[in-house]
């Protein structure tokens, strides 16, 4: 190992590790013991799984320097990083439990016989799939000296044959009874959807444990300090939801700063309703850094936020450009919790973007009398989540027209600004929803400027197939880039930064099934594949850059694991 921040991953990623071992032994010990009262006295407060949980807290709290810790991604620093380790313990370790138990003891004698010789079969597999993944690849990835993939699939496949076999030997057609798998035509196809299941599990654990730090450095933040203003911007041409006054189009804008600047202030705490939830790499109110950049545009998610995607548009800002988020009025989580529902949203989000841009681009308003002098107006672009994605669509294409909720056909206008010159779709919805319409296949036909669209492979909310693929399947060859990626095992929330909230705030908000569960790429990577595509893809088209473009080429994206990438 080459230094102090490779032995904080290393040790930081064998807390978590350590955390979840002790996690599924303690309780399967009690489940294999067919004693209720002894995981009822592990969990109570204060009991044996609060140890186990305190102790990891504790050790990742001291584990790593603060600078170490945000290094990792944990924007908390090390109190950050032992809180999301036991997040991460108590999460994996519960989805493990369920892989490897019934939900009471077998009745038969055949059967809990098998129940015995699951349970350490299945964490046996789980530590050699841990150990292969990270400290056996993304420890010396992390160091640049490179993982032997073929000697960590050899040692996953290994693992999988000798659980599958163990299992199946131990238990043969008394393995059905367990209700654990129910997929394959034999005990042995079985068994062995259940094995790829819990290797699934433990990959996801080893990423989330040992983060892979492999893809470059445009996956990383680039040399700009990271600057961020609010502002509360009024549309006076449109009326609010209630219809008592103009529509607020409060933003945000990140931007590029100077380590001048940023010297000695303390970084960015993201509230919602007046509560701290997240911290962020960002100082608020600071300098704008010499130059002309370009700008991009970003548009929150159904009844999301502003700051839902900090980690997408920091990431941008850092690397040289001005990003602007707004809330859209009527369809924010606040909007939401208070009943304020606009049932015009999706043509209201629409010009919500379109008077970002007058303001940002007018030196006579707040935000243009700071940033109008640094922004090319020939350089800008536009990204969206979900919803946000269908926004982006509409700003570059021709007339809206399809069918609504009521399956009636509406003509919603047309949106095309020529200002826009290269959209990112993230997890987009092209479907109707409130007023907004199904978007056709013919529809994306007439999206003609470069295209990067995005999406998940386990994405609920908006099917990867239905929306994203759809969409790129139709758009017309022609731009410098038309393509599409897929994160796989990514959810719908993949895309934001909820999987950074606590989880009683997380709870409160919902949506961690969509991203933050063990069944998904751990959030930290899936961010670093989707920053990667984001800032080539923006650098390329709007910059010229021609070695950002090389990046998005097909063998080179094809080279990264967790993504399937097309071109046209």
């Amino acid at each position: 190992m080459k230094g102090e921040l490779t032995q904080c991953m290393v040790d930081s990623g064998s807390v978590i590790a350590r955390c979840v071992d002790e996690y599924v032994e303690l309780l399967g010990a009690c489940r294999l013991d067919s004693s209720a009262q002894c995981e009822i006295d592990a969990r109570a407060r204060g009991g044996a799984l609060d140890a186990i949980l305190g102790a990891a807290q504790t050790d990742n709290g001291t584990t790593c320097s603060e600078d170490q810790s945000f290094a990792l991604g944990y924007f908390g620093g090390a109190e950050d990083l032992g809180e999301k380790s036991v997040a991460a313990c108590r999460r994996f370790g519960e989805g493990l439990l369920e892989l490897a138990f019934v939900d009471g003891p077998p009745a038969e004698a055949a059967a809990l016989s098998c129940q015995a010789a699951v349970a350490p079969a299945l964490g046996e597999l789980r530590r050699a799939v841990v150990d292969a993944v990270g400290p056996g690849c993304t420890v010396p990835d992390f160091d640049r000296d490179g993982c032997d993939r073929l000697a960590r699939d050899a040692a996953v496949d290994a693992a999988l044959s000798s659980a599958r076999d163990r299992i199946a030997g131990d238990c043969g057609e008394a393995f059905d009874a367990l209700g654990l798998a129910s997929f394959g035509a034999t005990v042995e196809e079985r068994v062995q959807s259940l094995v790829d299941v819990v290797a699934n599990r433990a990959r996801n654990l080893a990423l989330l444990a040992y983060p892979p730090n492999n893809i470059g450095p445009t996956a990383e933040f680039g040399p700009y300090p990271i600057g961020i203003r609010t502002y509360d911007g009024v549309d006076e041409s449109r009326l609010n939801v209630p219809g008592d006054g103009p529509r607020p189009v409060t933003f945000d804008v990140y931007y590029p700063s100077t380590e001048a600047a940023v010297e000695g202030l303390p970084r960015e705490i993201v509230q919602l309703l007046g509560i701290e939830i997240l911290p962020a790499p960002a100082y608020r109110d600071v300098d704008v850094a010499d130059g002309v950049f370009p700008m991009v545009l970003f548009s929150h998610g159904f009844e999301g936020i502003r700051f839902q995607s900090f980690f997408h548009v920091a990431h941008l800002a850092s690397h040289g450009f001005i990003v602007v988020s707004p809330d859209h009025h009527g369809n924010t989580i606040p909007d939401d919790f208070a009943d304020i529902v606009d049932k015009s949203t999706a043509v209201n989000r629409a010009f919500d973007m379109k008077f970002l841009m007058d303001e940002m681009l007018d030196q006579a308003t707040d935000a243009g009398a700071e940033f109008a002098a640094s922004i090319d107006p020939e350089r800008i672009g536009m990204s969206g989540h979900s919803y946000g994605g269908y926004e982006s669509f509409i700003l570059t294409g021709g007339e809206v027209r399809g069918s609504s909720l009521d399956e009636t056909t509406v003509t919603l206008g047309t949106f095309t600004d020529a200002r826009i010159k290269a959209i990112l779709p993230m997890a987009p919805r092209t479907m109707r929803r409130v007023d907004a319409v199904t978007l056709g296949d013919s529809y994306f036909q007439t999206v003609t400027v470069p295209t990067l669209v995005i999406g998940s492979e386990l994405d609920m909310t908006d099917p990867f197939f239905v929306d994203a693929k759809r969409a790129f399947d139709n758009l017309p060859i022609g731009a410098e880039v038309v393509g599409l990626a897929e994160v796989l095992d990514g959810g719908h929330n993949t895309f934001t930064d909820l999987c950074e909230l606590q989880p009683d705030i997380l709870d409160l908000v919902g949506g961690a099934n969509e991203g933050c569960m063990p069944r998904h790429l751990p959030w930290k990577h899936a961010h670093d594949l989707i920053n990667y595509l984001a800032l080539n893809f923006f650098d390329g088209v709007l910059n010229g850059n021609q070695e950002a473009l090389d990046r998005l080429t097909p063998e080179v994206v094809g080279e990264l694991e967790d993504l399937r990438f097309w071109r046209k």
